[in-house]
Protein backbone atom coordinates (compact mmCIF):
# COMPACT_ATOMS: atom_id res chain seq x y z
CA UNK A 1 0.00 0.00 0.00
CA UNK A 2 1.19 3.59 -0.97
CA UNK A 3 2.41 5.66 1.92
CA UNK A 4 0.42 8.90 1.60
CA UNK A 5 1.83 12.25 2.74
CA UNK A 6 -0.81 15.10 1.75
CA UNK A 7 -1.78 14.46 -1.80
CA UNK A 8 1.28 13.32 -2.80
CA UNK A 9 2.25 9.76 -2.20
CA UNK A 10 5.60 8.38 -1.74
CA UNK A 11 7.78 5.35 -1.43
CA UNK A 12 5.84 1.95 -1.85
CA UNK A 13 3.57 2.89 -4.65
CA UNK A 14 0.25 0.79 -4.93
CA UNK A 15 -0.62 -1.08 -7.91
CA UNK A 16 -3.06 1.32 -8.54
CA UNK A 17 -0.43 3.83 -9.56
CA UNK A 18 2.07 1.56 -11.00
CA UNK A 19 -0.49 -0.83 -12.60
CA UNK A 20 -2.21 -0.62 -16.10
CA UNK A 21 -4.88 2.40 -16.30
CA UNK A 22 -8.57 0.32 -15.59
CA UNK A 23 -10.01 2.42 -18.27
CA UNK A 24 -12.95 2.90 -16.26
CA UNK A 25 -12.94 6.49 -16.37
CA UNK A 26 -13.44 6.19 -20.22
CA UNK A 27 -10.83 9.23 -20.46
CA UNK A 28 -7.86 9.58 -22.74
CA UNK A 29 -4.90 7.67 -21.74
CA UNK A 30 -2.01 10.63 -21.24
CA UNK A 31 1.48 11.16 -21.19
CA UNK A 32 4.33 13.14 -22.42
CA UNK A 33 6.87 15.49 -20.85
CA UNK A 34 6.23 18.48 -18.92
CA UNK A 35 8.17 21.10 -16.85
CA UNK A 36 7.28 21.26 -13.38
CA UNK A 37 8.40 24.16 -10.94
CA UNK A 38 10.81 22.59 -8.22
CA UNK A 39 11.00 24.14 -4.70
CA UNK A 40 13.82 26.63 -6.03
CA UNK A 41 11.89 27.60 -8.71
CA UNK A 42 13.29 26.27 -11.63
CA UNK A 43 11.50 24.59 -14.13
CA UNK A 44 12.61 20.74 -14.57
CA UNK A 45 11.63 18.39 -17.74
CA UNK A 46 9.80 15.45 -16.07
CA UNK A 47 7.23 12.72 -17.76
CA UNK A 48 3.96 12.87 -16.65
CA UNK A 49 1.55 10.37 -17.15
CA UNK A 50 -1.77 9.30 -15.47
CA UNK A 51 -3.15 5.97 -14.55
CA UNK A 52 -6.72 5.81 -13.04
CA UNK A 53 -6.86 8.90 -10.35
CA UNK A 54 -3.00 9.36 -10.06
CA UNK A 55 -1.19 11.67 -12.27
CA UNK A 56 2.20 10.51 -11.87
CA UNK A 57 5.84 11.46 -13.04
CA UNK A 58 9.49 10.26 -12.98
CA UNK A 59 12.91 11.71 -15.18
CA UNK A 60 11.99 9.30 -18.56
CA UNK A 61 9.49 8.07 -20.19
CA UNK A 62 10.40 4.52 -19.31
CA UNK A 63 7.71 4.77 -16.44
CA UNK A 64 9.87 2.00 -14.45
CA UNK A 65 10.45 5.03 -11.87
CA UNK A 66 8.09 6.82 -9.97
CA UNK A 67 9.52 10.04 -8.80
CA UNK A 68 5.58 11.13 -7.48
CA UNK A 69 2.50 10.76 -7.82
CA UNK A 70 -0.52 12.83 -6.77
CA UNK A 71 -4.42 11.77 -6.58
CA UNK A 72 -6.85 13.63 -8.64
CA UNK A 73 -9.42 13.02 -6.12
CA UNK A 74 -7.93 15.55 -4.01
CA UNK A 75 -7.86 18.14 -6.27
CA UNK A 76 -10.00 20.89 -5.60
CA UNK A 77 -8.54 23.43 -8.56
CA UNK A 78 -6.99 22.70 -11.63
CA UNK A 79 -6.63 25.94 -14.23
CA UNK A 80 -4.17 27.54 -16.26
CA UNK A 81 -2.58 29.92 -15.07
CA UNK A 82 -1.19 32.00 -17.71
CA UNK A 83 -0.27 32.49 -21.58
CA UNK A 84 2.45 30.34 -21.68
CA UNK A 85 0.75 26.86 -21.12
CA UNK A 86 0.82 26.92 -17.15
CA UNK A 87 -1.11 24.19 -15.42
CA UNK A 88 -1.80 24.94 -11.31
CA UNK A 89 -3.06 21.77 -9.99
CA UNK A 90 -4.02 22.88 -5.83
CA UNK A 91 -4.61 19.79 -3.80
CA UNK A 92 -7.39 19.97 -0.39
CA UNK A 93 -4.31 20.03 1.94
CA UNK A 94 -2.60 22.64 0.25
CA UNK A 95 -0.27 21.01 -1.67
CA UNK A 96 0.15 23.06 -5.22
CA UNK A 97 1.86 21.87 -8.33
CA UNK A 98 2.89 23.66 -11.95
CA UNK A 99 3.57 22.52 -14.84
CA UNK A 100 4.37 23.63 -18.16
CA UNK A 101 3.72 22.51 -21.24
CA UNK A 102 5.57 23.55 -24.59
CA UNK A 103 2.31 25.43 -25.67
CA UNK A 104 -0.99 26.47 -25.02
CA UNK A 105 -2.74 24.05 -26.82
CA UNK A 106 -1.19 20.91 -25.27
CA UNK A 107 -1.64 22.92 -21.67
CA UNK A 108 -5.25 23.15 -22.41
CA UNK A 109 -5.52 19.36 -23.82
CA UNK A 110 -3.84 18.61 -20.75
CA UNK A 111 -6.54 20.57 -18.45
CA UNK A 112 -9.21 18.89 -20.21
CA UNK A 113 -8.06 16.03 -19.67
CA UNK A 114 -7.26 16.03 -15.95
CA UNK A 115 -10.23 17.81 -15.18
CA UNK A 116 -12.06 15.39 -16.87
CA UNK A 117 -10.29 12.45 -14.79
CA UNK A 118 -10.86 14.68 -11.56
CA UNK A 119 -14.71 14.64 -11.79
CA UNK A 120 -15.13 11.60 -12.99
CA UNK A 121 -13.24 10.40 -9.40
CA UNK A 122 -14.54 12.74 -7.23
CA UNK A 123 -17.78 11.51 -8.72
CA UNK A 124 -17.39 7.85 -7.82
CA UNK A 125 -15.76 8.91 -4.50
CA UNK A 126 -18.73 10.24 -3.79
CA UNK A 127 -20.60 7.33 -4.75
CA UNK A 128 -19.33 4.94 -3.18
CA UNK A 129 -19.47 7.38 0.63
CA UNK A 130 -23.56 7.40 -0.39
CA UNK A 131 -23.53 3.50 -0.95
CA UNK A 132 -21.35 3.30 2.23
CA UNK A 133 -23.47 5.58 4.63
CA UNK A 134 -27.01 3.50 2.96
CA UNK A 135 -25.01 0.35 3.96
CA UNK A 136 -24.65 1.64 7.36
CA UNK A 137 -28.39 2.29 7.44
CA UNK A 138 -29.61 -0.85 7.32
CA UNK A 139 -29.77 -3.92 9.75
CA UNK A 140 -28.70 -7.25 9.58
CA UNK A 141 -31.79 -8.41 7.54
CA UNK A 142 -31.49 -5.44 5.59
CA UNK A 143 -34.50 -3.49 7.46
CA UNK A 144 -33.40 0.49 7.81
CA UNK A 145 -32.76 1.05 11.14
CA UNK A 146 -33.63 4.93 11.61
CA UNK A 147 -37.38 4.02 11.16
CA UNK A 148 -39.80 4.25 13.08
CA UNK A 149 -41.76 1.33 14.75
CA UNK A 150 -45.36 0.82 14.79
CA UNK A 151 -44.83 -0.68 18.37
CA UNK A 152 -47.06 0.75 21.33
CA UNK A 153 -45.33 1.52 24.68
CA UNK A 154 -45.81 0.95 27.31
CA UNK A 155 -45.26 4.11 29.02
CA UNK A 156 -47.69 6.18 30.93
CA UNK A 157 -49.17 9.13 29.50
Amino acid sequence: MAARRGSALTAGFSASVRGFDDGASGCEQIEGSLKKKNKYGVWQTRFFWVNNQYLNYGPDKSKHEVSKSFNLQDVSSLDIKDKYGVLQLTFIDGTELSVKASNVGEANHWCTQLRQRVEYYQRLEKEMDLNHVEDNDEDEVGQPTNQPTNQPTNQPT
